[in-house]
């Protein structure tokens, strides 16, 4: 179910640093708490064994973590530039080609290179893909033309897509419902331009 919201982010089909923010605003919503519990957990015994709050490193208000990582590419995950680190460091950092592969529509990419920032926990959960050689990628949803073709469907199909029974729905009128639904904004957005946006993408009654 949350792979319907989480697929806005995987249906870009082009890659460039603003599709980091490229997300459902519910998946945000769900995300948020989870991070807090992360940080959390990691500065709550530093906190304990240190007696006081953990200050940031910094050189000209910039911090020196933030810096390491952007000089590394971390804001170059999302884009069509192929930087590796090569198959030892890629072991514990994520670099620009491994993202890529995370993003790509390649069965044998399925389920890979999880890590945003250090990719040690795929090489610790057997979910590592390191590229020997740089491959040829398409990025998208495999198997499904763009599901998301403007904002209001990118905010609206996810829900219908989280619908538990949502094939046997399909099976007892829920394609005929859709498919005039798709024939009446066809005829009517010519007059009214933003219905188009609410057209429901092909393979609605998957």
């Amino acid at each position: 179910m949350l792979w319907a919201f989480h697929k806005v982010h995987h249906s870009a089909e082009v890659l460039t640093p603003l599709t980091a923010t490229r997300a459902h605003p519910l998946e945000l919503v769900l995300t948020a708490p989870c991070r807090a519990v992360t940080a959390a957990l990691a500065m709550a015994p530093a906190i304990y064994l240190s007696g006081h709050q953990p200050t940031l490193v910094e050189v000209l208000g910039i911090s020196l973590a933030a810096a390491f990582f952007a000089a590394i590419g971390n804001q170059l995950l999302h884009s069509h530039l192929w930087i590796s680190w090569g198959p030892a460091l890629e072991r514990v950092i994520t670099s620009p080609a491994q993202h890529q592969i995370h993003h790509s529509r390649a069965p044998h990419h399925f389920d890979r290179n999880f890590g945003g920032v250090f990719s040690l926990w795929d090489w610790m959960f057997g979910t590592l893909y390191l590229a020997r050689h740089r491959e040829q990628i398409t990025f998208g949803v495999h198997g499904e033309t763009q599901p998301h073709p403007g904002l209001l469907a990118a905010y609206l199909v996810p829900f219908r897509d989280a619908l538990p029974y949502r094939h046997a729905l399909s099976q007892i009128g829920l394609a005929a419902v859709t498919t005039r639904f798709r024939r009446l904004s066809a005829t009517m957005h010519y007059g009214i331009p933003w219905l188009r946006f609410l057209r429901l993408p092909s393979g609605g009654s998957r």
